[in-house]
């Protein structure tokens, strides 16, 4: 059976695997997926959003640092040290604009410790 289609773009949920940002959202934190288990050490959090766009990050609710923007895409180069559940959520906003998009949080989980 077909969807009606709306004329809105979707994304399809996939374990494993990130969602794409739609036209209406603009705005998905790509890596870490959702429930992603890593090591401490160095991580490249990657999010889609508008080139264009300022864009923050936010880990386990702190300040918002600014991402880098790089192959289409904006980059936090994350240092976990702490094992455990972390968040990540990220904002994103026009030049010339006040007002912020925010994306969803997206938990993940740091394994073991730093030897540093």
């Amino acid at each position: 059976m077909l969807a009606k289609s709306t004329g809105k773009r979707r994304t399809k949920d996939v374990v494993g695997k990130p969602a794409r940002a739609t036209v209406e959202s603009a705005l998905v934190v790509d890596f870490p997926v959702e429930g992603e288990r890593m090591f401490p050490g160095h991580y490249a959090i990657r999010i889609n959003a508008p080139v264009e766009e300022r864009v923050e990050i936010s880990l386990d609710g702190g300040d918002w640092q600014e991402c880098r923007s790089a192959a289409g895409y904006h980059w936090y180069d994350w240092q976990p040290t702490k094992s455990g559940r972390h968040t990540v959520c990220a904002r994103s906003r026009r030049p010339g604009t006040r007002s912020a998009k925010r994306s969803e949080v997206r938990s993940c989980f740091v394994q073991g410790n730093s030897s540093n």
